[in-house]
């Protein structure tokens, strides 16, 4: 019965010093951080050309939203829209997508990747957008 203590003992006790050691590491300097993760606003200046006519003008209601579609914005009358991301890494994709029909002209949608590291905060990502001959 005392070597079965002993066996049953040993393993518990090292377990719970364990968690105890985790607990105290993560009590006294807070969760490790994680390197690869990053958080940015990106701002995107969209043109295209909405009469036809050669000129790249900046396009209204174009939805820009990162790959997973949870994070978007939609450009305002300048062609501006800013989107705040979480992502993992240095490559960001995002996928820009024509969301009012034709009232300001008919573009293609399309995705953008980049490396982030090589971004600061006041880049502006310029964005021309490729006219949809199909919706004419």
């Amino acid at each position: 019965m005392k070597d079965l203590k002993k066996k049953l003992l040993r393993p518990v006790t090292g377990l719970l010093a364990t968690f105890g050691i985790s607990t105290c590491f993560v009590a006294c300097y807070g969760m490790p951080v994680n390197t690869e993760f990053n958080e940015a606003d990106f701002t995107f200046h969209v043109v295209g050309d909405i009469d036809g006519n050669g000129t790249k003008e900046p396009v209204r209601g174009i939805r820009v939203s990162n790959d997973s579609g949870d994070e978007s914005a939609v450009t305002d009358e300048n062609g501006r829209a800013t989107v705040s991301v979480s992502y993992y890494g240095s490559d960001v994709k995002f996928a820009i997508q024509d969301v009012d029909g034709s009232e300001n002209g008919s573009f293609k949608n399309q995705t953008y990747d980049f490396n982030a590291d090589n971004m600061s905060s006041d880049d502006v990502i310029e964005i021309e957008l490729e006219a949809d001959d199909s919706q004419n």
